[in-house]
């Protein structure tokens, strides 16, 4: 066995207690959420009333339980690698640096696996017991089982990359939680001004809750109906894929799998000397900062000129960069960002929404 392998397998062992908690929680969330029944009464005559028994089966757990795995692993399995005091002894290994990434990776991603596949397990024990009597699908149930762990590795691709580019692990979950909601909030801002019926995409963790309804609603579908026919159900829903898409989700996928390759990439360009220090990757506050500060303007957009409006959003810009630079001592494009940012917030945006009528001509 090589160096390598060795590497993974004493890996492996070392964090198995993190695999145990996070296969007890997993598996407490699929158990507790996955199906709920609440006696109802439903009126049949004008003298009788009769309880009757609805169900409620919700694959969503998974979606939860995924995005919350991906996050974890991505963050536990490289926070070694922003502590000073042992970085010359990970470096020193005798493994390359993209194979220890590659470990690394891997090991989450065999970890997330595991307490998958027991929570799909789990869930199917429990919804099987209802087949009959619900009318279940239960080959819709492994579909959407199958297609979450695949936009979930996706995701997980994607925390891994936001990560990587910290120095350290504060800085590491606030790129996690920016990559993930951001894209969300770009399609929110974006859609006003689209043809109707053509949306974005809401990114990759819009992709893993939406992902499940489809098959959701497959399987439960003739339930629904012999509820329909016995009007005992009301406000039966469900949300798919939208038909057209301008960033669709194979926008994402390969976004995804461009970020798992820049993994690789920039954990063997990492320099020891910045470990724990500023985190200064352009795919990180350098990029991020801009960009929220503009969304942030025009999601607050008014119709009057505004000084208050300027004044706030541009304190939430300094105190991002106070955060980036763990200091007020800012550089030169740090304080263009900021004042640039205060003077377009107060000026008026009513003529913006007009801009929506050129976008149309394009998309």
């Amino acid at each position: 066995m090589n160096n390598t392998m060795r590497y993974f397998c004493y890996h492996f062992r070392k964090n198995i207690i993190i695999l145990a908690i996070m296969l007890v929680f997993c598996l407490l969330i699929t158990g507790h959420g996955i199906h709920i029944q609440y006696p109802s009464y439903a009126h049949i005559t004008n003298e009788t009333v009769e309880e009757v028994i609805r169900h409620i089966f919700n694959l969503n757990v998974f979606s939860t339980c995924m995005m919350l795995m991906s996050i974890v692993m991505a963050a536990l399995e490289f926070a070694g690698f922003t502590n000073k005091r042992n970085i010359d002894t990970w470096f020193s290994f005798p493994v390359d640096r993209r194979k220890l990434a590659l470990m690394h990776a891997l090991n989450g991603l065999l970890y997330i696996l595991i307490v998958h596949l027991a929570s799909s397990v789990c869930g199917f024990i429990i919804l099987n017991k209802y087949r009959s009597e619900c009318h279940l699908d239960m080959t819709s149930y492994w579909i959407a089982v199958i297609i979450v762990f695949l936009i979930g590795i996706c995701f997980y691709g994607v925390c891994l990359f936001a990560f990587v580019n910290a120095n350290n692990i504060f800085d590491g979950m606030v790129f996690i939680g920016l990559y993930a909601y951001l894209p969300s909030i770009i399609a929110s801002v974006l859609s006003p001004c689209l043809r109707k019926h053509t949306v974005i995409e809401s990114g990759l963790l819009g992709m893993l809750y939406n992902c499940v309804t489809e098959p959701q609603r497959n399987m439960t579908e003739e339930y629904v109906n012999e509820m329909h026919r016995n009007e005992m159900y009301r406000g039966a829903s469900s949300i798919s894929f939208p038909s057209r898409t301008v960033i669709g989700e194979w926008f994402w996928i390969l976004t995804a799998i461009l970020a798992i390759v820049g993994v690789f990439i920039l954990f063997n360009r990492k320099k020891a000397e910045k470990i724990g220090g500023i985190s200064d990757s352009w795919f990180g506050y350098r990029i991020l900062i801009p960009m929220t500060s503009a969304l942030l303007i025009i999601i607050t957009d008014s119709n009057v000129f505004s000084i208050w409006k300027g004044i706030m959003i541009g304190l939430i810009v300094f105190i991002a960069y106070v955060v980036f630079r763990r200091g007020i001592r800012l550089r030169i494009p740090d304080i263009i960002v900021i004042v640039v940012t205060i003077v377009l917030a107060m000026i008026p945006y009513d003529y913006i929404s007009e801009l929506k009528y050129i976008l149309r001509f394009f998309i």
